[in-house]
């Protein structure tokens, strides 16, 4: 049969189907290989990362373990509690599968505790691992093989009273490792035969769109196309309601393009809105979880001083076990005959008064920058000096001036006692000092004390014992920084307990700005007698003038 020359064996619009799915599939191929190479890659660096934080995990484990029960071991030697040792030696082994054994092993090599080989105990186990551990001075991880296996040595000296005892020698087992290594790469191959298999289902799903989008119109392909880009750029700014928007099409891949579009928009509104919901409801946590730190901060900054309190939490100091020698001005003062006046008071009363004294020898002290101590009782004690200066000469200066204050402000507090009813007088007597001291936090690991000590401390305490009611009592040392600020008078020489030479005191009277004004206030008071006078707030001076006439005129009487 001749060929007819007009029949269309095969039309150019098959050749072009053709022509572009070779095209297509070879770049498909050819973007998955390279696709499924880089991942393959990503995976592989994946498997060995996890394994280096499987392996760093397990060390880290293995050295917390060891740090503990070397501690646990050490108090056990020392309480010669060898049955309890090797107990908790082997409770340890049993309870972690990745702990082959372990040995405990003085300095000459004798072996007390050897879980994998117990016929050892007692003898010297002389090797050259045994010789190597001996040596470290701190915490060692060491890596070897044996038997063809790796495994992990962690070595932990051990000391009784400060001296070299022996080491404790935990060896592990990396079997369970190897094991989670094995199971990790069986993951990572069945994630790149899912990849592979995602891939080639994802070619196969290209070419028949490909043969579809040359089979049909590109113009009714590109329209709407063209319409879901911007709807999804809409979308991509926030705007949900982009769903409302896409018209209806036929049910091809466009129609499910759409519906999917639809569906997408709709669950994304639907999340956004509970991670709004979910943000805000942090948010409130957050802010409520701050507040109680706050409070709780605010309770505990009642214990501390001012100034500690705020080089803690700034990071200024560490809490830690640490002293240093400073130059400082220490205070000390107390209330005169405050032990007998309890025995007269009732409780209630007692602690009114000793509250209101308190509080406000406290905030002159805070005022003028001083660090309060502590309070012992009646008695206050506080520094200058330490954890913030202002230079030896301001804080002496500062602390000589805040003692003034209190003195004066004791004047207003007897006028409150006596109108609630506390007819005895309170006297306050004080006591200045400046020296080097220690100062720093003292105490245990947990519970520390940010105090200071030293001799000058106890000069300070003798110079308020020696003191007199209402008297402001100064060391020379003092008094050479503050003399320029204070009018002082000499006062007697203390011969003090722990200082070899005698110590000259002076008596502070006033501030040297003081010296020039005249009094407005008069005060006096002792065994049945007491007068406050402020002059430049009497308003009728006739009648305290009759008033101190008739008291006059019956003191006459008597």
């Amino acid at each position: 049969m001749p060929k007819n020359s007009d029949v269309v064996w095969l039309s150019i619009k098959w050749k072009l189907m053709a022509m572009i799915t070779v095209v297509a599939v070879g770049l498909v191929i050819i973007l998955t290989s390279i696709q499924i190479s880089t991942q393959r890659e990503v995976l592989k660096d994946e498997l060995d990362q996890r394994i280096a934080l499987m392996k760093a995990n397990l060390i880290e484990r293995s050295k917390v373990s060891t740090k503990n029960l070397a501690q646990q071991v050490e108090n056990d030697l020392a309480a010669f509690n060898f049955s309890g040792m090797t107990e908790s030696i082997q409770g340890q082994v049993e309870n972690h599968d990745d702990l082959k054994y372990a040995i405990v092993m003085d300095q000459s090599m004798m072996v007390y505790v050897h879980t994998l080989q117990p016929d050892l105990v007692q003898t010297v186990f002389e090797n050259s691992r045994s010789r190597s551990a001996l040596d470290f001075d701190d915490l060692q991880v060491i890596e070897y093989q044996e038997e063809g296996k790796l495994e992990i040595e962690v070595v932990a000296p051990i000391q009784i009273s400060t001296q070299p005892w022996g080491v404790l020698r935990l060896i592990y087992t990396l079997e369970e490792l190897d094991q989670e290594v094995a199971l990790s790469r069986q993951q990572i191959q069945e994630k790149i035969q899912q990849m592979i298999n995602d891939s080639v289902i994802t070619a196969l799903v290209f070419m028949v769109i490909s043969s579809l989008i040359v089979f049909f119109l590109s113009t009714r392909l590109t329209i709407p196309l063209i319409q879901l880009t911007e709807l999804s750029r809409q979308l991509s700014q926030g705007d949900f309601s982009v769903s409302q928007s896409i018209p209806k099409y036929s049910q091809d891949e466009l129609g499910v393009l759409a519906r999917t579009f639809v569906k997408m928009s709709q669950n994304l509104k639907d999340s956004y809105e509970k991670l709004e919901d979910y943000s805000h409801t942090l948010e409130q946590k957050v802010d409520d979880r701050t507040e109680e730190l706050r409070l709780l901060s605010e309770k505990l900054a009642k214990y501390l001083s001012p100034q500690v309190y705020k080089s803690i939490f700034s990071g200024e100091k560490d809490v830690k076990r640490e002293t240093y020698r400073k130059m400082l001005t220490v205070f000390f003062s107390d209330i005169v005959n405050f032990t007998g006046m309890t025995d007269s008071m009732e409780s209630e009363t007692m602690t009114f008064l000793l509250n209101s004294y308190l509080n406000e020898m406290a905030q002159i002290a805070l005022r003028y920058g001083g660090t309060i101590d502590k309070f012992i009782g009646d008695s206050v004690m506080i520094f200058f000096g330490d954890p913030q200066t202002k230079g030896k000469k301001e804080d002496a200066v500062a602390c000589v001036l805040m003692a003034v204050e209190m003195r004066e402000c004791l004047v207003h507090l007897r006028k409150m006692w006596v109108d609630e009813g506390i007819p005895t007088p309170l006297h306050v007597r004080m006591g200045i000092n400046t020296g080097y001291c220690t100062v720093g936090n003292f105490g245990s690991d947990d519970r520390l004390d940010y105090t200071i000590i030293g001799s000058q401390v106890n000069l300070a305490s003798r110079l308020e014992t020696n003191a007199k009611a209402g008297q402001i009592l100064v060391s020379h040392e003092t008094y050479s920084l503050v003399k320029d600020f204070v009018v002082c008078e000499k006062s007697t020489v203390l011969q003090v307990k722990g200082i070899a030479y005698p110590v000259q005191t002076y008596e502070v009277k006033d501030l040297q700005r003081n010296l020039s004004t005249v009094a407005d206030e008069l005060e006096e008071e002792f065994d049945g007698f007491s007068m406050s006078m402020d002059f430049g707030r009497i308003a009728d001076v006739e009648r305290a003038q009759d008033i101190l006439r008739i008291a006059l005129e019956r003191l006459k009487k008597r």
